[in-house]
């Protein structure tokens, strides 16, 4: 009894995975905004159908290579009957394994910056990348319009479908979702979320119907075939998945950092003129894939509000992301903004545990921040010999506000040792380091001593 793949069973079980996706990530995207959970909520992070590594995109990733294989195998198959055939199949597997990779390392992306300098095109193609891909289409379109057409009448129908719905989607409301994105300032509003779930729920779809057109053809060597090749292709999809997955937090990292650099250049106005608006951009993509630095660099930008419009509350949430990998200036500038109550409720506790956190990293103006706060008695009772330690941990690494506080320290006589003398000498080495007021508080010393 010959063993064959059910189509109609791979059929229901690609469509109830689908149908899972796309209900967990409008579920993440309405608990976004009706409780306001963040990116880093763990329903967001893994199942929201526009993120990057998020699963279903392996899923697609999946899908894509699966194709893939199933393509290279019917031409395997036919490589003794059809000649002209064999050609369109394999290149048919070709053109889907890039897609497999572009899908999950996200190649396009990189074109989009490119297209904008050389074309300037207009709102709706924002997301620029689309204009290469779509002359691809049309090339690859009419290439195939021979190949499609020595097909059996249900293959070329469930492909052509397959294509359409597939390209709709990763095309046509990618058009729609960069307008979207441009109108609306790069915010994620409920409207362009929407846009992105329609999206992924035509790409994945389209994929779907693609496979189940395959198991649908029937070449006169193929029979036999069937279950072994269906079984070979999820087997080197899951392969195929798995490496991506591990390269791609390599490449995530490579691309954060190139963008990372090209904001900075387009800032900074190298080789050309300044582009805030365009380093914005790349600093938010950059930042999106939990790259530190370009994280800092965008939230000091929505925080100064000179080279984009000010938003302190979403500089607030990018400086936090920042701080919280480790990375000190945006743990000053978290703590800074707890001090002041910028962008975030006043809260002395927290700028404290920031400032210590730099601290423990032997960042100097950590140190200092911390002293001023037990000097000033910011929400605890005054700690002097705390606020001592760490302006002396300031003061050694060489900050001169912290020397001359050290100065101030014997000369008020808060310390049962030294006295005018130490003083002046710490007053004398800050102003060597230019601190100004340690001069005139020097001279101050000087006068009490020679009375």
């Amino acid at each position: 009894m010959k063993r064959r793949v059910s189509v109609r069973n791979v059929a229901w079980t690609l469509g109830l995975i689908i149908c899972g996706f796309v209900l967990l990530g409008v579920l993440g995207d309405v608990l976004r905004v009706t409780s306001g959970i963040g990116r880093d909520h763990l329903l967001v992070r893994r199942f929201s159908l526009d993120m990057e590594r998020a699963i279903p995109t392996w899923y697609s990733v999946f899908g894509l290579a699966w194709s893939a294989v199933l393509l290279a195998g019917i031409g395997f198959s036919l490589r003794q009957w059809r000649g002209w055939q064999v050609v369109g199949w394999m290149g048919l597997a070709v053109i889907f394994v890039f897609l497999a990779m572009d899908e999950g390392l996200a190649f396009h992306e990189r074109l989009i910056e490119p297209m904008r300098r050389l074309l300037d095109p207009p709102p709706l193609f924002h997301f620029a990348w689309v204009i290469p891909y779509m002359a691809a289409v049309v090339v690859i379109g009419v290439a195939y319009l021979k190949f499609l057409w020595g097909l059996d009448r249900r293959t070329r129908w469930t492909l052509i479908c397959a294509g359409f719905v597939f390209v709709s989607g990763a095309v046509g409301m990618e058009l729609v979702g960069g307008y979207l994105h441009f109108v609306d300032g790069a915010r994620r509003t409920p409207a362009y979320a929407a846009v992105s779930s329609v999206e992924e729920l035509l790409e994945m779809a389209g994929i779907a119907i693609f496979i189940c057109g395959l198991l649908f053809f029937q070449a006169p060597s193929a029979t036999r075939a069937t279950v072994p090749l269906y079984r070979l292709g999820v087997t080197i999809s899951i392969a195929l998945v798995a490496t991506l997955a591990t390269w791609g937090v390599h490449h995530t990292r490579t691309a954060a950092s190139y963008e990372y650099r090209f904001a900075g250049r387009l800032l900074a106005g190298t080789g050309g003129e300044q582009d805030p608006a365009g380093a914005a951009r790349l600093y938010r993509k950059s930042a999106e894939r939990d790259f530190a630095p370009a994280q800092f660099a965008l939230g000091r930008m929505l925080l100064r509000g000179t080279e984009i419009a000010a938003d302190h509350e979403q500089a607030s949430i990018w400086l936090l992301r920042s701080a919280t990998q480790g990375m000190v200036a945006a743990q000053i500038s978290i703590g800074n903004m707890y001090v002041s109550g910028t962008g975030v409720a006043r809260d002395p506790v927290a700028a404290r545990h920031w400032f210590k956190r730099a601290a423990d990293q032997g960042n100097v103006t950590g140190y200092f921040n911390l002293a001023i706060h037990y000097f000033d008695g910011r929400d605890t009772p005054r700690d002097i010999d705390r606020a001592f330690g760490y302006f002396m941990q300031a003061a050694q690494r060489g900050m001169p506000a912290a020397q001359s506080y050290i100065g101030g320290f014997y000369e008020a006589g808060y310390l049962n040792s030294g006295g005018l003398e130490t003083a002046l000498r710490w007053y004398e080495f800050s102003a060597l380091n230019g601190y100004a007021a340690a001069g005139r508080a020097a001279a101050r010393v000087r006068t009490k001593l020679a009375d």
